[in-house]
């Protein structure tokens, strides 16, 4: 059997001091620092105007942001981060005011929900009805609709029976 080692004899840990008032002002100041920067005052109000004065970020948006890729990290699990813009700016002090907006303007396209265009399998499905079962676009958008409870316009099926042709 293997000796188990006792582990007692440790030293405490070290208390951890807490920011004085003074500290947590000069950081603050750190932070405010490039709100003021008439450099980064356009980028500034354009983070504002797009995510307003404090938002939350996820961690990846974060490493993202801050290692000044465009290619996004997955993080295994979701956290999140509280942010202002002032913290933002920080964040992207790195980069620049040029490269920082490119940054940002790729996360909220992201964020952006994406359209759901027609898939080649449901425009082929409606092909098959117009010439199968002799539907005109108005009749196939009505089927659509009792089927999959999808409201579609008979101009949509028109122009993806137009392009499946």
């Amino acid at each position: 059997m293997a000796r188990q080692r006792k582990h007692s004899s440790r030293a405490p840990a070290p208390k951890k001091k807490k920011p004085d008032e003074k500290e947590r002002q000069e950081q603050a100041a750190l932070l405010e620092q490039r709100l003021n920067d008439p450099e980064w005052r356009p980028l500034a109000e354009h983070i504002r105007k797009k995510l307003g004065d404090q938002f939350t970020l996820e961690v990846d948006e974060v490493l993202c942001l801050g290692h000044g890729t465009f290619r996004r990290p997955r993080f295994p699990w979701p956290m999140s981060y509280a942010c202002t813009v002032s913290k933002l700016l920080a964040i992207l002090s790195r980069h620049g005011p040029k490269v920082g907006r490119l940054l940002v303007d790729d996360l909220m396209g992201d964020r952006r929900k994406k359209r759901n265009r027609p898939t080649a399998e449901r425009n082929a499905i409606w092909k098959r009805w117009h010439e199968e079962d002799k539907l005109g676009p108005t009749k196939i958008s009505q089927r659509w609709w009792k089927e999959t409870h999808q409201k579609v316009s008979p101009n949509t099926v028109k122009q993806a029976l137009r392009r499946t042709r």
